[in-house]
């Protein structure tokens, strides 16, 4: 098990919570519950696809995507291997990064990266894949959402003191 963790930069406090490196190789399935929260989850992963399911959405497999808000539980499961980063993300700051209104994701329970960044996405996740180092990666990851977030729409004063 491999996990690397790390707070996003000063200037990217109250958009970005956190990064989360993580490589598990196991020897069998195992299936986990995520409990509702108050921020939104970018999974870019690097190995087997992830199944996420939940009470009222049907099970996919999916390998990087982005998990809105909901008010119910996920549960998902894994077969064995499971390596990626989480990105935890302010709902605000999804709305910048992504481009997307949060309605438009939690319709569903989890969003391909892909579907949601074009081949911009695809391209984060396979340069990521390439590096070894979980600091070479986070600083990979601080540069495109920099970029991302100098091309967004800022959100209205009203829209910020209300959340």
């Amino acid at each position: 098990m491999e996990h690397a963790e790390r707070a996003p930069p000063a200037a990217m406090r109250g958009i970005l919570h956190r990064y989360c490196g993580y490589r598990r190789d196991g020897t069998g399935r195992a299936r986990r519950l995520e409990v509702a929260q108050d921020k939104v989850t970018l999974i870019l992963g690097f190995g087997p696809p992830l199944r996420v399911g939940g009470p009222t959405c049907p099970a996919a497999d999916e390998h990087s995507f982005v998990a809105a808000l909901h008010d119910s539980y996920a549960v998902t499961e894994d077969y064995g291997t499971l390596h990626g980063i989480q990105v935890d993300v302010s709902p605000l700051g999804a709305h910048m990064l992504l481009g997307v209104a949060m309605h438009e994701l939690s319709a569903q329970l989890v969003v391909s990266l892909e579907d949601v960044l074009g081949r911009e996405g695809r391209e984060l996740v396979e340069r990521l894949e390439e590096l070894d180092a979980w600091e070479t990666r986070f600083a990979l990851l601080d540069a495109f959402v920099e970029r991302r977030l100098e091309r967004s729409r800022r959100p209205s004063p009203d829209v910020v003191w209300a959340m």
